[in-house]
């Protein structure tokens, strides 16, 4: 199907081109309306996939598609397999290159995936991003139960969504669960694309449960 949609778009980019030509176009001109038409068909409906759409459908189909990549993968599996699929994933992403500088990141979410919550604080310190430092102490001391000092990882954090989030979760894990459900409410309206997505799922999953257990990691 995605072929055939590809086959479809440069096949329109053939036409358009033959009948722009006919105008007697700079060729500069008609190769920046060429790579405009490219992009328009091509890259703006990923990224707004990726960054804008609340369709879960739509973000599911995209991230079966590319399983090809690991972090694309990582997602994915974050909501259709258990731990031991999301430990392998995160695993490739260690040994890639590309991601070195995300490295801690990767490496704290694997150690709190076995619930090694002392190890996983160690390699969080480490995370250079300090938005993404913040969030993740703050989601392995709610998992552990220091609700103070996640209070004051939470309350350091720029970014509402990710306050609204860990908000929820601590609520949820005190048994608030009005709370839960008014903090989980502000993070998916203020989220979208793959970031709902995964805030969808996560959410989704803890409402019928009686006990707090996050069922995945959560990623930033």
């Amino acid at each position: 199907m995605q072929r055939l949609h590809l086959i479809f778009i440069f096949l329109g980019a053939f036409l358009l081109c033959s009948f722009l030509n006919d105008f007697g176009l700079h060729p500069f001109v008609l190769v920046l309306i060429m790579m405009f038409y490219l992009f328009l068909f091509t890259m703006l409906p990923q990224i707004y996939t990726i960054f804008g759409t609340r369709n879960i459908r739509k973000i599911d189909r995209f991230l079966s598609q590319k399983q090809t990549s690991s972090l694309y993968s990582h997602f994915y599996i974050a909501i259709h397999d258990g731990a031991p699929q999301q430990k392998k994933i995160l695993e490739q992403l260690l040994q890639n290159p590309v991601y070195e500088q995300e490295y801690p990141y990767f490496k704290s979410l694997l150690l709190l995936l076995e619930k090694r919550y002392d190890a996983a604080f160690f390699e969080a310190e480490k995370i250079q991003k300090a938005e993404i430092r913040y969030y993740t102490l703050a989601q392995i001391e709610i998992e552990r139960g220091n609700h103070a000092k996640a209070s004051d990882y939470i309350h350091r954090l720029q970014s509402k969504w990710r306050r609204d989030t860990l908000l929820a979760l601590q609520a949820f894990s005190k048994q608030q669960l009005d709370e839960f459900i008014r903090r989980s409410s502000n993070a998916l309206k203020r989220t979208r694309g793959i970031e709902y997505y995964m805030l969808y799922h996560l959410f989704e999953k803890l409402k019928p449960s009686k006990t707090f257990n996050l069922p995945f990691c959560l990623s930033v």
